[in-house]
């Protein structure tokens, strides 16, 4: 059933509210009367109205002032105004701020009834181009969607055309795994309002969901979905909600909310975002399963280093400490948190070419003959054919290939200096360096904490990149690992 067109009539005369009521109510409209322009303020921010009809010339707001403040309004009425004054310098600035039309006092009913007609026609045109380039847009994403199979990526892009086609203030995605939920959220930006999601009760969201049965509220009717009472400027206006649902299976839920007073999002929405839904749900699950695949991939790479290293107790955790040592100076030189696990997840790898050269050689007492030497040199390219062809291991595969260059431009397997080397790899090279310096080897003891920490001292600006070398020694410092000034 299509709902009534809603109109909000403003006169400071009464006979003239009364009538207008009266008479569009029996032409089936919803009717709304106002006797200031105060008033009909106050009643645009709390409700939301199809048309405003309004005397130019009130005691408190003048009838094109009141035109421009509801422009401001999230989803504006159109406007006809009226007037026992009119000119014609009035009618032109009328026109120029927007309004429908420009009627005078005295008027015919019925000529003011086919004004209403038209103007409600124009709306509806107006509304249908917006869900038609709202659908294009949907549709496009859609696409967009089918074509990635990163997790937050999807969901950003949900987010994003979500907030920009609904006009809404906030989006949260729940992914639902047993017990455990997870949250995506993200606002509008810049925000117009303070965040109040914390007062949303997505259980209990989830729970309507799951009992097939519909979310849209507004108003009242949206406190059953709060959990306690939020502040005035935290209080949403409207909110709908949408399983994210493959086959028979709910994988989460998306909840679409606006903050805005006089904003409600209505059933064409919801099934809009619904048919979103669908398409996003089948990427969810897609790019999750894909991710679940990706880490018992690495898992499995990451499992051959361990078991490499496990033949040789001098060797065995190397990996997973040069991991922790990579990530201290990463975090410690305030990388984006993406790096810091780039770099981390690199250095659990960084050995993974030695699976190619034979380890006897690298465990005997005393140095390396020439022929071993250089047969050591190629495990940075044995780990970059290995990794090269993993797609989701791309990122990290130049700071495994590059983890020998030195600063000075004498290593291995390029000579690269200075900064042409990946800052990842210069990371990995002081990690790696020391923490062979630290441990048994088969040819010499471990060094000690301070013997190594001198030692990258004495290398930094030929072997390690100096600023790397002293951030390493600040955060050994910072952890009580290192005294010496």
């Amino acid at each position: 059933m299509e709902e009534r067109i809603r109109i909000l009539v403003v006169d400071d005369e009464e006979p003239i509210r009364d009538l207008f009521e009266e008479f569009l109510s029996d032409q089936g409209f919803s009717v709304v009367t106002a006797p200031d322009g105060e008033t009909a303020l106050r009643l645009m921010k709390e409700d939301s109205f199809d048309l405003l009809i309004t005397d130019l010339e009130m005691p408190d707001i003048r009838g094109i002032d009141l035109l421009e403040k509801a422009k401001e309004m999230v989803d504006p009425p159109t406007t006809i105004l009226i007037t026992g004054y009119g000119t014609v310098e009035t009618a032109v600035e009328a026109m120029k701020k927007g309004a429908y039309d420009y009627v005078l006092k005295p008027f015919k009913l019925n000529e003011i009834l086919q004004i209403i007609n038209r103007a409600v026609e124009k709306r509806k045109l107006e509304k249908e181009n917006v869900r038609l380039r709202q659908t294009l847009s949907l549709y496009q994403m859609s696409e967009a969607m089918g074509t990635s199979l990163d997790l937050n990526r999807v969901i950003e892009m949900i987010s994003d055309t979500i907030l920009q086609e609904f006009n809404a203030d906030l989006v949260v995605v729940v992914l639902q795994e047993e017990t455990i939920k997870k949250a995506f959220e993200k606002w509008r930006v810049p925000s117009r309002f303070p965040p109040g999601s914390e007062r949303i009760d997505f259980a209990r969201i989830m729970e309507t969901l799951l009992a097939e049965k519909v979310v849209l509220v507004h108003g009242e009717e949206l406190t059953n979905y709060l959990i306690g009472q939020p502040p005035e400027d935290q209080m949403p206006e409207t909110l709908m909600a949408v399983p994210l649902k493959v086959r028979d299976q709910v994988l989460g839920m998306m909840v679409v909310v606006s903050f805005a007073r006089g904003r409600r999002f209505v059933e064409g929405e919801r099934k809009a975002l619904l048919i979103l839904a669908s398409r996003a749900a089948i990427a969810v699950e897609n790019a999750r399963l894909y991710r679940q695949l990706e880490e018992a991939f690495r898992e499995t790479i990451e499992g051959l280093v361990f078991a490499l290293e496990a033949k040789d107790r001098f060797t065995r955790g190397h990996s997973e400490r040069v991991s922790q040592y990579a990530k201290i100076i990463a975090e410690g030189m305030g990388l984006p948190e993406e790096e810091v696990e780039k770099i981390s997840q690199a250095a659990r790898l960084h050995d993974i070419g030695k699976i190619g050269i034979k380890m006897e050689a690298l465990l005997k007492e005393g140095k390396l003959t020439p022929e071993e030497y250089k047969m050591f040199q190629t495990h940075p390219e044995i780990g970059k054919r290995i990794l090269e062809p993993i797609g989701f291991l791309q990122d990290i595969v130049p700071l495994i290939y590059h983890h020998h260059e030195r600063y000075d431009g004498t290593g291995y397997p390029e000579r690269k200096k200075g900064e042409e080397i990946p800052l990842g790899a210069r990371i990995l090279a002081v990690a790696d360096s020391y923490d062979v310096m630290t441990s048994d080897r088969p040819y010499r003891k471990a060094l000690s904490v301070e013997e190594a920490v001198e030692e990258l001292r004495r290398n930094r600006g030929t072997q390690f990149d100096p600023h790397v070398v002293d951030v390493f020694i600040e955060e050994l410092k910072k952890r009580g690992i290192y005294h010496h000034p």
